[in-house]
């Protein structure tokens, strides 16, 4: 399989190029950004998670402390709000 991969990657190297990867930001906001993204529109999804961050400070602590309800309502733009606000909300405490 490893195999496979590699070789996947080689080609994709060789038609495109190198691929520049850039943080956006620390690893727990993009596990929140990643459940918003899924099975949604990116477009959604980015205006979802901005929605967070903003009615949250850009604080994963508040995120997490926050109840269902309250995110619901700040993600609901991302789709299947229910779900991913509980998702996000049993994301892992931030640095740990």
């Amino acid at each position: 399989m490893r195999n496979h991969i590699t070789e996947t990657f080689s080609i994709l190297k060789s038609k495109y190029g190198d691929i520049e990867w850039k943080p956006r930001n620390e690893p727990i906001l993009e596990l929140v950004y990643t459940i918003l993204s899924q099975h949604t529109s990116d477009l959604n999804s980015e205006r979802a998670f901005l929605n967070l961050l903003r009615e949250f400070e850009n604080d994963p602590y508040q995120i997490a402390k926050a109840d269902v309800d309250s995110i619901s309502k700040i993600i609901r733009s991302a789709g299947l709000f229910r779900k991913k606000s509980s998702s996000d909300q049993r994301c892992p405490e931030p640095n740990s």
